[in-house]
């Protein structure tokens, strides 16, 4: 039968004791983490968009050059079509 290698394993008296204290190093200051954070949007919030897509960023700065391009060239952006006539409303809502 294997035997224990200590006969009274008293731990606390053990890691505490001076041998093993001078050795072990010192114990790190306490981190505090915040126990709940607020979820941010990344549609809405460019930062946290850029860290899960940092691809976006580039994207982005095409887009602005290009509205700038367009811009200098004096291009507009083509009218909407005017929505339904009256005419076209009379007879769609007549009795």
């Amino acid at each position: 039968l294997p035997t224990a290698k200590i006969t009274n394993p008293d731990v606390t008296r053990l890691i505490n004791s001076d041998e093993i204290q001078s050795v072990v190093r010192p114990a790190g200051q306490k981190v505090q983490k915040r126990p709940w954070t607020q979820k941010k949007n990344p549609l809405v919030n460019k930062a946290v968009l850029f860290r899960l897509n940092p691809y976006a960023k580039t994207l982005r700065r095409q887009e602005l050059l290009k509205q700038e391009r367009l811009k200098k060239k004096g291009v507009k952006k083509p009218k909407k079509e005017a929505s339904a006539g009256k005419a076209f409303l009379d007879t769609l809502l007549a009795p």
